[in-house]
């Protein structure tokens, strides 16, 4: 068996992490961009000031921003333990 055979489970996982970690990028800007354009419609519905609205934006941003060091670290340990299982 060669090389390129035993790694193309762990290439192959690390493709679909990528994705799913660039999917959900792609959903936190989209979310962010949204809720932007949207401010003052959110802040008549909720009877509230702009600056309420951004402040929400402003604090949810750095929280879900948070989450991806933790999937990075996820990523890594799940590509290492399929190298593993193959026996590399």
């Amino acid at each position: 068996m060669t090389l390129e055979a035993k790694d193309a489970p762990a290439a192959e996982g690390a493709g679909v992490v990528l994705l799913t970690l660039a999917a959900g990028q792609f959903l936190m800007v989209l979310d962010s961009s949204v809720m932007n354009v949207s401010n003052a419609t959110v802040a008549n519905d909720l009877h509230t000031t702009i600056t309420g609205i951004q402040s929400a934006i402003v604090l949810c941003t750095p929280a879900m921003a948070m989450r991806w060091p933790r999937a990075a670290g996820w990523a890594r340990s799940s590509a290492a333990s399929a190298r593993s299982r193959s026996g590399s």
